[in-house]
């Protein structure tokens, strides 16, 4: 499953989701994870609530959708003497109780329609804020990963209490989702359940494997091609038996372990011991866990994967997440004789499975299957291409069934719209790559009422119809405009920027926003690029950032703090947000997606043609930002191994100039730093040509798999590039695919029609909270004899200075009347 932007996109995107993780574990638990990308990936909108190890709320921030950390009850219960060191006598029921107050705390602002929690803890924490809730405002779903009862790795009290609330809250939830089929046999059976939970298997995504990943397992640790590699990925604890592993390596002389974990303490030391022991400590090598999403690719050059659990009730019942990272990852498993897995390895003759705790069964277990991979190289390829089958991007089907099973149908066709509705919408007021002109045009030909107002040219020579020399950030000296502007438009969506703009964000900057929207218009802001990308998000998130580089000032110019204000204000004030893509969505999660747009007529396809010269074309508008310096050097690197390709940069000329060479290329490389594609890829993409492009590795997944165009970075650019002059028929392949992405996503004539309904809806509410902090910043350097002095002949803002009477105003009379008030102020 992919992002669509549709009308069900939109319907989604007006209802909240409250998913919930009892434990710290939940905002880097991969299963968590991949399920609130899910469902927001479906529209809705998410906020993953988890435990923090602190006293305090916090945020995490990089994610398409929030991430909330509540305050640890712990400590709660410590400063009231009813926290005891010893784990079995802990009141575990009073934690979930204050844990769920601080939810609900967090929710009563804004009611979620689902709540989604998962794990056991989570489901204590979701029962009493379903019973101290209006249960019929929202629907309940429960994720249950693990059978309570058999997990032995759970203190006995924690089990005890945790089974009571299952037993009690079963029949609760709207819809129950579950990790393994036995498991769901056992809960139907033993809770009488009228339906099965639906089958969620923790499997990895395809879209997250990459053959040309800068990194892998056997580089990382320097181990050599030649010499077979076994690798364990995950959690390392007695009930993993890793020691079983360990003592089975003096069996296996010519092999080498890798084992993959962020744990440490007295069971890993042990093995260590061990290692040292047995004389093997130099065919051991650790390294820490990489993210998620990473962890097929990490794997993809190992021999084998291992996974050598002890056999007990809970591990009887599922598969694995290993299992399928395995899989994917193209490795055959040796694992020890649990039930389900056994039975799966078997069945899809994917490994060898070994009895549990037996070294020596290990051992012959790993050599047959080395000797198969030497006889029957294909063997991996075969196990690789069950990935299609068991992947997330099945689950995610099924999880968009219990929502949809569950999400309140529209009645009636609220969707349609009134061909030539006089709408008067306004396009402004910058050039924004083309796209406000190519909106304006597409509602045109709907017979909207639509224009485009872009203050200067800009260097590309973009059309708009109207254009303004220049704005100054000044009430006065704009208010005629405005004035206009107010009398003439309806709907005004604003691109990057409003209309009154400093990068310092001083007043009046934003204003016009708060005018508009008090004279009745609807008013929508579109985030297109630095304006929103928040420095630290961008340089903690894209390894490939350019940050520290800072082209044009544009970190400089766009400080974080202030754009954290500007961006909450812009929320607060504004009909609806918008942003383009993912990526930008990081750093705005609340923002719609509204998609870059292509007049596919304009744009029609052209496709390659086969030749023994690659022809590739770079646009570079900023060298740095795109990442020019990596596309010069690896084309000369080509050239000098004697591969045929053909460079040309597209650089200061008019759009129209652009599109030409476009059209000659076979390969068009966009932007290599950011994290997603822009404008250009799009346009290529439409004309049927090859784009290679930088998508961050945690949000391919929302792009269609196999992937519209091929991913890279400064670090593989090489490979990819070369794979590609080698490869005509997979040049082909990605415009047709390309293609065909830009005629589901990115039509002009579609995104209008969606964006016309979002006008026609209205929006959001006004938010004071949200507005008042930019404005708060904005009035310490306002204070001037000349404005106290207009202060002053009003009542109204008698005794106050500068906006504190306005804001006050706000609260007590509405946004209509202060700003009104502030209106005259200024422009009578």
């Amino acid at each position: 499953m992919h992002f669509k932007f549709d009308s069900d996109y939109i319907h989604r995107a007006r209802q909240r989701v409250a998913m919930v993780v009892g434990s710290m574990a939940g905002y880097y638990d991969p299963r968590m994870l991949k399920t609130a990308g899910t469902v927001s990936k479906l529209g809705y909108q998410v906020c993953l609530y988890c435990l923090n190890n602190k006293d305090a709320a916090a945020k995490i921030e990089g994610y398409p959708f929030e991430i909330v950390l509540l305050p640890n009850p712990r400590f709660e219960l410590m400063r009231s003497g009813r926290w005891s060191a010893v784990v079995e006598d802990r009141d575990w029921d009073e934690f979930t109780h204050i844990f769920a107050r601080h939810l609900l705390e967090q929710i009563k602002q804004k009611p979620p329609q689902f709540l989604h929690t998962h794990d056991a803890m989570g489901f204590a924490i979701g029962g009493k804020v379903y019973h101290h809730s209006d249960k019929s405002t929202f629907s309940w779903i429960h994720d249950i990963p693990e059978y309570t009862r058999g997990d032995i790795s759970l203190p006995e009290s924690v089990r005890s209490f945790l089974s009571i609330v299952e037993e009690k809250l079963i029949h609760s939830p709207g819809a129950l989702t579950c990790v393994s089929s036995a498991l769901n046999e056992i809960l139907q059976d033993f809770y009488s359940l009228k339906t099965k939970p639906s089958l969620v298997l923790n499997a990895p995504r395809c879209s997250d494997f990459d053959r040309y990943h800068p990194r892998d397992v056997r580089t990382a640790l320097g181990v050599p091609q030649n010499v077979p590699l076994l690798v364990y990925s995950g959690t390392v604890r007695p009930l993993r038996s890793l020691e079983t592993l360990v003592e089975a390596l003096p069996l296996l002389p010519q092999v080498h372990v890798a084992i993959v974990t962020n744990s440490a303490g007295e069971y890993v030391e042990g093995l260590k011991t061990l290692a040292q022991n047995l004389g093997v400590n130099n065919r051991i090598h650790l390294h820490p866990l990489v993210p998620f999403y990473n962890v097929t690719s990490f794997l993809r050059t190992a021999t084998v994967g291992i996974n050598p659990l002890q056999r007990y009730a809970n591990v009887e019942l599922g598969l694995y997440q290993k299992v399928f990272e395995y899989l994917h990852a193209g490795l055959p498993q040796v694992v020890s004789n649990n039930r389900a897995v056994e039975e799966f390895v078997s069945q899809y003759d994917c490994g060898l499975v070994f009895e549990a705790g037996d070294v020596n069964s290990l051992a012959e277990a790993v050599t047959r299957v080395l000797d198969r991979l030497n006889s029957e190289p294909s063997w991996r390829q075969s196990i690789q291409a069950l990935s299609e089958q068991y992947c997330w991007e099945r689950q995610e089907d099924v999880i968009a069934d219990v929502y949809d099973a569950l999400t309140p149908r529209k009645s009636g066709n609220n969707d349609s719209l009134e061909e030539g509705k006089n709408y008067r919408v306004l396009h402004l007021p910058t050039a924004g790559a083309g796209q406000p002109d190519a909106l304006t045009n597409a509602m045109k030909k709907r017979r909207v009422s639509a224009s485009s107002l872009m203050v200067s040219g800009g260097r590309f020579q973009h059309h708009a119809d109207y254009t303004l020399e220049n704005v100054p950030n000044d009430l006065d000296a704009t208010k005629q405009i405005l004035n206009e502007l107010i009398e003439e438009h309806d709907v005004f969506h604003f691109h990057s920027r409003p209309l009154l703009f400093s990068y310092r964000y001083s007043y009046p900057t934003g204003m016009d926003l708060l005018l508009l929207r008090a004279a009745g218009k609807k008013v929508f802001f579109h985030f297109r690029g630095f304006e929103a990308r928040l420095a630290s998000v961008f340089e903690r998130w894209s390894p490939y950032n350019y940050v520290r580089d800072n082209p044009d000032n544009i970190v400089r110019n766009f400080r974080e703090n202030k754009q954290r204000l500007f961006i909450e204000f812009v929320s607060g004030v504004c009909n609806g947000v918008f942003v383009t893509d993912r990526e930008l969505q990081t750093y705005v999660p609340g923002a719609l997606i509204m998609p870059c747009v292509v007049d596919l007529k304009k744009w029609a396809f052209v496709g390659t043609e086969p030749s023994e010269v690659l022809r590739v074309v770079h646009a570079p508008t900023r060298r740095v930002v795109k990442g020019t310096k990596y596309v010069l050097s690896v084309v000369e690197q080509l050239r000098s191994e004697g591969i045929g390709i053909e460079l040309r940069l597209v650089e200061g000329v008019p759009h129209n100039e652009a599109k030409k060479l476009y059209k000659w290329a076979d390969v068009v490389i966009d932007q290599l730093r950011v994290g997603w594609y822009g404008v250009v890829a799009v346009e290529a993409m439409a004309l049927g040509k090859a784009v290679v492009c930088y998508i961050r590795d945690d949000l391919k997944h929302y792009l269609p798999h196999p992937l519209p165009l091929a991913v890279a970075n400064p670090e593989n650019l090489y490979h990819v590039l070369k794979d590609l002059a080698l490869n005509p028929e997979e040049v082909r392949s990605l415009g047709l695919r390309g293609r065909k992405y830009v005629e589901e996503l990115h039509d002009a004539k579609k995104v209008t029609e969606i964006l016309l309904r979002v006008y026609e809806a209205g929006g959001n509410p006004f938010d004071i909270d949200k507005a008042v902090k930019l404005l708060s910043f904005q009035r310490k350097p306002l204070i001037s004899k000349e404005f106290i002095r207009k202060l002053w002949m009003r009542k109204a803002y008698v005794n106050k200075r500068n906006f504190v009477a306005f804001l006050r105003m706000l609260r007590s009379d509405g946004l209509r009347v202060a700003v009104r008030e502030t209106y005259d102020l200024f422009f009578s």
